[in-house]
């Protein structure tokens, strides 16, 4: 079976220690053809400002791929493939009329949307540690008009795909979302399941999600950075498994409503409007820009700017893929299932953590005392 790998010449540089560049390294797409992982990579790389990993893939077509789909010399295949590359990048989701145009097996599909959230990924890192921009990337306005009332997700209707059969998906991937489900109370995990189509791409992108649950920031903060990055990715998904990790870790309802309001809301302690801003950055301009980096290095050390950086990309990356498949949140998720005393032991754990920083002063503790800010409990929850 051959495989698209992402070049280990692109991945080097202060972006990708932490071991973040050999995982990387590690992803391979083992469905959707050669040709296409070219032609998707080259478009994402463009509309990014992903300077190495274009200039590692420039050829003759360069002109063409930076024309876009709009150029007549593409066949009509092609000119589909980029108008799918151009929606998952710029609104994190496949719309009615690509997801149907589309020449590709489900498993191709998977593969589409983890391909160009990955390189969109090693864009936001490097764009970030990298000041000298060569090129700039393409500007995402974040959707407007948006509240927790009418949060408008990005989603099909239903589902546009079932869920896979014994023959579609891997065993192992079947067998943890029914596991999964039996713990939480939400019943199978679909997304697991609906992934499990492209098993080794799938399998491989693994350790990077896992990263972004290894983190040095509170985990108030990386969740609240978590619950930032999709909502402004319209998951509806990640809204309602990060909505409950946060209340594990300590977030208040009020702060987890709060969100949406961005951070210009009033009630932001001063490092949450940071993390905040930081987030806006990367899911706008797709770095992290020149005041709030400056802002950044005076509160957090280098690794945890860093940690923040891995967590928007791999909720990017998820996104595009959960939002264009169409997965829902399990409603009893986190609630219910064999673990129930444990999830309310932690939802009582964390009504009193935010309890104690209202106490405080609406969020101060956050930025008073240091060693919470250089660390405390790492991990991300569920989802």
């Amino acid at each position: 079976m051959s495989a698209w790998r992402i070049g280990p010449e692109v991945v080097r540089g202060e972006a990708y220690r932490q071991g973040i560049g050999r995982i990387l390294r590690g992803i391979r797409f083992t469905e959707l053809e050669a040709p296409d992982c070219r032609l998707a990579a080259q478009r994402t790389a463009w509309l990014s400002g992903g300077t190495a990993v274009w200039n590692h893939l420039h050829d003759n077509r360069s002109e063409l791929v930076i024309n876009g789909p709009a150029d007549p010399r593409w066949t009509p295949r092609q000119r589909t493939l980029l108008l799918a590359v151009d929606e998952l990048y710029r609104d994190r989701y496949l719309s009615d009329d690509t997801w149907a145009a589309l020449d590709l097996t489900p498993p191709q599909r998977v593969d589409l949307c983890f391909l160009v959230g990955v390189y969109t990924a090693i864009a936001l890192l490097a764009n970030s540690f990298d000041r000298d921009l060569d090129q700039p990337a393409e500007v995402v306005p974040l959707r407007a008009g948006r509240t927790t009332e009418h949060p408008r997700w990005l989603l099909p209707e239903t589902p546009r795909l079932p869920n896979p059969g014994p023959g579609e998906a891997g065993a192992v991937y079947r067998w943890f979302s029914s596991v999964i489900g039996a713990l939480n109370g939400g019943g199978s995990v679909d997304g697991v399941a609906m992934f499990g189509r492209s098993p080794v791409t799938f399998t491989t992108l693994l350790p990077f999600v896992a990263r972004a649950g290894a983190v040095r920031l509170a985990r108030d903060l990386s969740e609240l950075v978590t619950l930032r990055a999709t909502w402004n990715a319209g998951s509806q998904y990640h809204r309602g498994h990060h909505g409950r990790a946060a209340e594990f870790a300590g977030l208040s309802p009020a702060e987890i409503d709060r969100v949406a309001a961005g951070p210009e809301d009033s009630g932001w302690s001063e490092d949450q409007r940071l993390v905040l801003c930081a987030v806006d950055d990367l899911q706008i301009y797709r770095r992290v820009g020149d005041d709030t980096w400056k802002r950044l290095t005076v509160r957090f050390t280098t690794w945890q700017i860093h940690d923040i950086l891995v967590i928007v990309a791999n909720y990017e990356t998820l996104c595009m893929a959960l939002n264009s498949f169409g997965i829902r949140f399990e409603e009893n998720a986190w609630r219910g299932g064999l673990l129930t005393p444990l999830w309310a032991a932690l939802r009582a754990r964390g009504r009193r953590a935010a309890h104690g920083r209202g106490m405080v002063s609406v969020g101060r503790r956050i930025d008073a005392d240091p060693a919470r800010r250089r660390g405390g409990i790492g991990g991300h929850g569920p989802g």
